[in-house]
């Protein structure tokens, strides 16, 4: 059966927790309910418990309480004065609180009889150190014809050992022939452990004159009596001992207490007590309180013949947490023997506790019926890399000579430990964390391996730490390739000169923060003091120099550009780091011509060179896939909107996105596309299968343009983040503005309007045109105001123009909408200002007040 989530869960813990304990808590409910009603009719006539002898009401100070001197309890009352057709029935409660039950109670009411004034019981009731027990009489009272539940509670302390009964040492907790229960915690049953305790009987004890020296204790069926427990010997103090795995079949259980008296030879003596198991749903494998085999596997459900129609499981480092499981099955009733199989995954692998709640629904329980019980397992320990041991400095031998890869390897080996893996995998990393792939993986191996060899070329040599990952799939998990287990092992590394860059001192690394198919590679002398020069190689082999060849090099340079010399097709570029460690060497040897790296010479005859070089390997790879095709890297574009094609190259992505900036972004972790780098344009989430967009708001002034073509792949579990990306340098184009064509702003202005003005875009994308024409200022449109105007509107007329200095402004909107505007200044010369005729000579003094000037203001002034 397969788990499915179609099941209504059992709820949050604290809502679980209520239903688990409903049970329980509506009985506490009634019980107080009940104990205010007791109270109110304590006065009237009432039956009256008489024995066992000292029993006192509830409330009685503990000084004046007696104490039981036997286990097995006498019980007598009385009806205290009810008659026939008065009283029902009778039952009697023990429990550590008032009105609780926990201890033992009647297992059938004891019926009323007409005329029958006194009645008795006896019950179990063990031993406990002399603490204080209640008993509740209760009794079924008729009251005019209702039944109504009543009762009376008394105290006193139960036994303080149970040394008085019996001829033979016996168990008297739990009661023999009792059925044996699971401790109840927080409204679930415990996991299934049951604590044993004996005694000594006195009679017993007196027949042999001496005490048992030993005792060794069995529990299991008819079968086979110590199917389920054999303690081996204990000694002759020990009094209780603790049994874990106990049937929760429904089966009886038969325990047996061996005792002897002498040392080694003597005689043992048993005495065999029995126990019905509770019938509980149960897991059935693996054994509770046991490991686990691995972090995923199958958890047996049993519903040990009880009508199950739903399970669910918890597992979590908590009790009742779901940190590692929550899901549920539902199962066919009809069929209870059938074991289900509940899958779990992902569980530690470090030896810790696992807490595990199984949750039940029987056929017809509503769903707020759930019960539970609880397990507890070991979380398996998983395998442990054995060789090389951590404090190995790695790669081990000599890093004298160049590297093969084929040849040069470090062995890496491991122990199961028991763990029956589906699969194992190797990774080389400088995280240390169990999901990075690093810089080297073996693949899936299969899960019978031990070992297996990484080229040392793998390993940086800059005395970092750098860890070996091994994972690991255990059966029963979702997929034998889905590695949900790993251990880690740390070590140092060596000291040699090594590469920092691209992409950081953790080497092989993917440059995709490159621009385009250029590369900057960097190097450090690695702390080595005796490093007196470099020279580097650059190919798609090991030890290649097809890309590119450094020839000898000062220790004063640590860097080599490629620019447009590498494949864009996701292929190795291995880098060969040759450093000078010896000036003079004679050697006459054709295996080591201790010459510089380009040297041929060879052959058997004595051979002085003043160069040694040793040398290291790195590993990087191309970016693989999406690329931009158009444009080619490095072109110039035209103007201030371009068209630019890409394609993913078959990678499958979620989703594109185009950027263009005025910089180059920086790093090669990008989350998502920073607007900060995408001054210029940015196209937002692309549909996968695009291939082209257009870039707008260009400039035009022949600075370099930064075209950035981002990528999420489809294997990327995190849409949030983990964006590739490619970036592609572009030389901008010097376009021109546009332009004022009549009036002619350098040509001689002599014109009272009207006026037609015109203008043209140039090579400037252009989506609207607005036209001010004013002689108030930079900015005005007192004389002309075209309102907005489309892009092939490309003149508008002005009426009448003034004399002198005009404003001219031409608005135009760019492709991304933003306003920006040419400004010209006509000097109109056109019409002058006419002074009129001569005023003549003053015409003197005001005339006499009142008289009429003849311009009808009757101020006397002309």
């Amino acid at each position: 059966m397969s788990m499915t989530s179609k099941v209504s869960i059992p709820g949050n813990r604290e809502r679980r927790g209520g239903l688990s304990r409903g049970g329980s808590s509506l009985r506490g409910l009634l019980l107080v309910a009940l104990s205010g009603l007791f109270a109110a009719t304590a006065a009237l006539a009432t039956p009256t418990l008489t024995a066992p002898a000292g029993i006192k009401p509830a409330g009685t100070p503990n000084a004046d309480i007696a104490t039981l001197n036997t286990q097995n309890v006498e019980f007598k009352w009385n009806r205290g004065g009810l008659g026939n057709g008065q009283i029902k029935e009778f039952n009697i409660f023990v429990g550590s609180l008032i009105g609780a039950f926990e201890i033992v109670r009647t297992e059938t009411p004891i019926a009323a009889v007409n005329d029958q004034n006194d009645y008795s019981v006896t019950l179990q009731v063990p031993a406990n150190g002399g603490k204080r027990i209640f008993v509740r009489l209760s009794y079924t009272e008729i009251v005019n014809g209702v039944e109504v539940i009543k009762g009376v509670d008394y105290v006193i302390n139960a036994a303080i050992s149970p040394l008085v009964d019996g001829n033979e040492h016996f168990i008297y907790s739990p009661v023999p022939g009792s059925s044996l229960d699971l401790q109840d915690v927080d409204g679930c049953k415990a996991p299934p452990m049951v604590e044993f305790q004996w005694a000594l009987a006195a009679a017993r004890v007196a027949a042999d004159e001496a005490e048992p020296a030993e005792f060794w204790f069995y529990v299991g069926n008819d079968g086979n009596n110590r199917a389920y427990f054999n303690s081996g010997r204990l000694s002759s103090d020990q009094r209780a001992i603790t049994v874990a795995n106990i049937p929760t079949d429904g089966s009886s259980v038969k325990v047996t207490l061996w005792w002897r008296l002498g040392a080694d030879g003597a005689a043992w003596e048993s005495s065999e007590f029995s126990y019905n198991t509770p019938r509980l749903p149960a897991i059935t494998s693996p054994n509770p309180g046991n490991s686990l085999s691995g972090t995923s596997g199958n958890l047996e459900l049993s519903p040990n013949g009880l009508p199950v129609r739903y399970f669910w499981i918890y597992a979590g480092p908590t009790r009742q947490s779901v940190d590692y499981l929550s899901d549920g099955l539902e199962v066919d009733p009809a069929q209870p023997q059938d074991t289900a199989l509940a899958p779990f995954q992902n569980f530690p692998d470090d030896g810790s506790t696992v807490y595990v709640t199984l949750f039940w629904r029987l056929d017809g329980d509503t769903a707020q019926q759930w019960k539970c019980r609880e397990y507890t397992y070991k979380a398996s320990e998983g395998p442990e890399i054995t060789s090389p041991a951590t404090d190995t400095v790695l790669p081990t031998g000599s890093l004298e000579e160049p590297l093969d890869d084929t040849t040069d390897k470090e062995l890496v080996e491991w122990d199961a430990k028991g763990t029956v893996a589906a699969g194992y995998q190797v990774v080389l990393n400088s995280s240390g964390d169990p999901n990075d792939n690093g810089v080297w993986q073996s693949g899936t191996l299969p899960g019978d391996a031990t070992s297996v060899e990484i080229p040392k070329a793998r390993f940086t040599t800059n005395g970092e730490t750098i860890y070996i990952v091994l994972r690991y799939a255990v059966n029963g998990g979702l997929a034998e390739e889905v590695f949900n287990g790993f251990k880690v092992a740390s070590y140092a590394t060596r000291k040699a000169p090594y590469m920092t860059g691209p992409g950081g001192s953790t080497i092989p690394k993917c440059f995709t923060s490159g621009l385009g198919n250029e590369a900057t590679f960097e190097w450090t002398d690695g702390n080595l003091a005796d490093v007196q020069g470099y020279w580097v190689y650059v190919g798609n082999q090991m030890g290649d120099d097809s890309y590119a060849n450094s020839g000898a090099i000062g220790t004063d340079v640590t860097s080599l550009t490629i620019k447009k010399g590498l494949p864009t097709d996701g292929s190795d570029v291995w880098v060969r780091l040759w450093y000078l460690i010896e000036v003079t060497v004679t050697t006459d040897s054709d295996a080591d011509t201790n010459v510089d790296p380009d040297s041929e010479t060879g052959g058997s005859t004595t051979v002085t060179s003043s160069n040694r070089y040793a040398s290291r390997d790195f590993l990087f790879q191309n970016p693989v896939g999406p690329e931009i095709t158009a444009p080619g890297h490095g072109a110039t574009i035209s103007g201030t909107e371009s068209g630019i094609t890409f394609t993913t190259n078959g990678v499958a992505v979620r989703n594109l996105w185009v950027t263009a900036s005025s910089a180059a972004p920086a790093g090669g972790d990008a989350k998502n596309p920073d607007p900060g780098v995408a001054d210029l344009d940015s196209s937002g989430l692309l549909a996968p299968d695009a291939t082209e967009f257009n870039i707008r708001n260009l400039p035009v002034d022949g600075s370099t343009v930064y075209i950035t073509f981002w990528y999420l792949t489809e294997t990327n579990p995190n849409v949030s983040m983990g964006w590739n990306f490619r970036t592609y340098a572009f030389v901008s184009s010097n376009a021109t503005p546009p332009q004022m064509l009549t009036p002619d702003p350098t040509a001689e202005f002599d014109n009272g309007g009207p006026l037609t003005f015109t203008w043209r875009a140039n090579d400037t994308v252009v989506t609207g045109w607005w036209l001010y024409v004013g002689n108030e200022g930079d900015g005005s449109s007192n004389l002309g105001n075209s309102g907005f105007l489309l892009a092939d509107d490309l003149d508008q007329d002005v009426g009448e123009l003034t004399f002198g200095e005009i404003n001219c402004r031409l608005w135009y909107v760019d492709q991304l909408g933003n306003w920006n505007f040419i400004a010209y200044t006509l000097d109109n010369k056109a019409n002058p200002p006419n002074p009129g005729p001569d005023p003549g000579p003053d015409p003197g003094p005001d005339g006499p007040s009142g008289e009429e000037d003849g311009n009808g203001d009757n101020n006397g002034l002309g």
